[in-house]
């Protein structure tokens, strides 16, 4: 259960969210669109625990939260392998572990590769494979698909499709064909400042 009750989120002096009730299908596929700016992110950092609203309450009865930020957040010394080892288990970073998400996310061959010698699509790619491997009921992607062609949208969809079968995904998106591409249902967050989310 993940439910938003009465939540204002203020920024200065400009309220970003106010009042917004809504309660999230317990599995599945949501897209969040609106206008850039309007408070999509804000929202997102407030259903990870990132940030507190500042009136109303969050409610989540999830387990184990991960997430992709827009910006891939990667840690610069250490190679594609050792990004997503840092995220796994002791005693559960075995190769055999990692290739597999390395291979979804079309990342084998650079598994030896620094982060700054990864394009722009790659490292988005990267962030994405550790927030999988890193797991959890709730799945939060910020613009997974910002940085990548649509052809490789197209091969890695089947991956984030099934990332979370039991569990519930949310992801900010400003492009409806990916959210049809992920299978999700469509909220758009309406007002301003938002005070709804409503579904397409």
């Amino acid at each position: 259960m993940l439910q938003l009750l009465n939540v204002t989120r203020r920024f200065g002096k400009k309220t970003v969210l106010k009042d917004l009730t809504y309660t999230f299908p317990a599995r599945g596929i949501v897209a969040l669109m609106g206008p850039s700016g309007c408070g999509k992110t804000t929202l997102l950092r407030l259903l990870a625990g990132l940030d507190r609203p500042d009136g109303g309450e969050v409610q989540s009865s999830y387990a184990k939260t991960a997430v992709s930020f827009q910006e891939p957040r990667l840690i610069p010394w250490l190679n594609c392998e050792d990004n997503i080892k840092i995220v796994l288990p002791k005693g559960n970073t075995s190769s055999e572990t990692i290739a597999p998400i390395l291979g979804a996310l079309e990342l084998s061959e650079a598994k030896k590769s620094l982060p700054s010698a990864l394009s722009g699509g790659m490292k988005q790619r990267l962030s994405l494979a550790r927030a999988l491997a890193f797991g959890g009921d709730l799945l939060l992607l910020d613009e997974p698909f910002s940085a990548l062609d649509e052809a490789l949208k197209a091969r890695i969809a089947p991956s984030l499709r099934a990332a979370n079968p039991d569990g519930l995904t949310v992801l900010i998106t400003h492009d409806p064909d990916d959210a049809e591409l992920l299978g999700a249902t469509v909220l758009h967050l309406t007002g301003d400042p938002v005070h709804a989310l409503t579904p397409n």
